[in-house]
């Protein structure tokens, strides 16, 4: 497989000019590093916005479907023990699956896209020459 530049050792350059070709090249990977720190910067507001807004879901599904009373009713009430099953068929059914999922998917988005941003902006910002 033939890589980019590889023959570029071969080549006597003069002190000055490799100095400038390093700078070049030094240049080039910090503008990339930016641009890609300010991509992922954009993705994890996204992701964070998403987040908020499928908790947000999430809370008013939970209240509306009854999950949020029955989740109440079992830690607030001592006799619930005598109807666990029960109680656990309905929280179960009342269970909003499609919000949890947007939820986790939210949260596992944010995850991703803040560790891209800390490495990202890492590279764009604190380049060791």
């Amino acid at each position: 497989m033939h890589k980019p530049f590889s023959g570029l050792e071969k080549i006597p350059f003069s002190p000055q000019s490799q100095e400038r070709l390093t700078l070049g090249i030094r240049r080039m990977q910090r503008k990339e590093a930016s641009r890609k720190s300010a991509l992922s910067g954009i993705a994890s507001f996204a992701s964070l916005l998403s987040l908020c807004a499928s908790f947000a879901y999430l809370v008013s599904i939970a209240q509306a479907s009854g999950f949020s009373d029955y989740l109440y009713l079992a830690f607030s009430d001592g006799s619930v023990a005598l109807y666990s099953r029960e109680l656990m068929y309905s929280l179960l059914e009342s269970l909003p699956a499609l919000a949890l999922a947007l939820v986790c998917t939210a949260v596992l988005a944010s995850f991703w896209s803040l560790s891209r941003l800390r490495r990202n902006f890492g590279r764009a910002h604190f380049v060791i020459a």
